[in-house]
């Protein structure tokens, strides 16, 4: 498994990384070399956050923590990460007994009321990513995992670029956008 240590605003000490890889090692006894982990260390008022993405082909798994120190981060990250994978094994296993007319459809959002400039919502960050071919199961699955609230996926019905989203009700929608 590749595993890539990055330090935001500090730099990570080679006994911390040794500790880091030794921790994760488990992971990499499941998914060998097919995995690949990104680990990023930065500091948190004055305590340490420890964020922890494994991505395993498709799949993508985010962990993160917040401890007095590192390693108490880290094992609360990689507790979290170990549970989603077995929660996402339990999910799969389930899938495969239900019907796969699951999916739920939204035609249209309602308009907000119009805000002055002042109070209007500014653009704070922006992020690319790789758009990959899922059905909308698959999709909220991912989404679930990544502790997301969306996800966009590449609809191969129509190869169209699909959203899923988690309703305030607590179930699922997805957006097709036409174009």
């Amino acid at each position: 498994m590749k595993i890539d240590i990055t330090g935001v605003d500090m730099k990570v000490a080679d006994s911390l990384e040794e500790k880091i890889e030794k921790k994760l090692e488990k992971f990499h006894r499941y998914f060998g070399d097919e995995a690949s982990c990104q680990v990023k260390v930065q500091p948190e008022k004055n305590k340490l956050r420890v964020e922890l993405t494994l991505k395993i082909h498709r799949d993508i798994y985010r962990a993160e923590a917040v401890g007095d120190q590192a390693l108490d981060a880290l094992d609360e990250a990689t507790d979290n990460l170990a549970g989603q994978i077995r929660k996402h094994k339990a999910k799969l296993k389930k899938r495969k007994h239900q019907s796969k007319n699951m999916e739920e459809f939204i035609s249209a959002l309602p308009e907000e009321e119009s805000l002055s400039e002042a109070e209007l919502p500014k653009i704070k960050r922006r992020k690319s990513f790789p758009i990959e071919a899922m059905d909308a199961e698959e999709a909220a699955l991912q989404m679930e995992m990544m502790e997301h609230d969306f996800h966009l996926y590449l609809n191969p019905e129509n190869g169209r670029v699909n959203c899923v989203y988690k309703r305030r009700d607590g179930n699922y929608g997805v957006l097709e956008p036409e174009y």
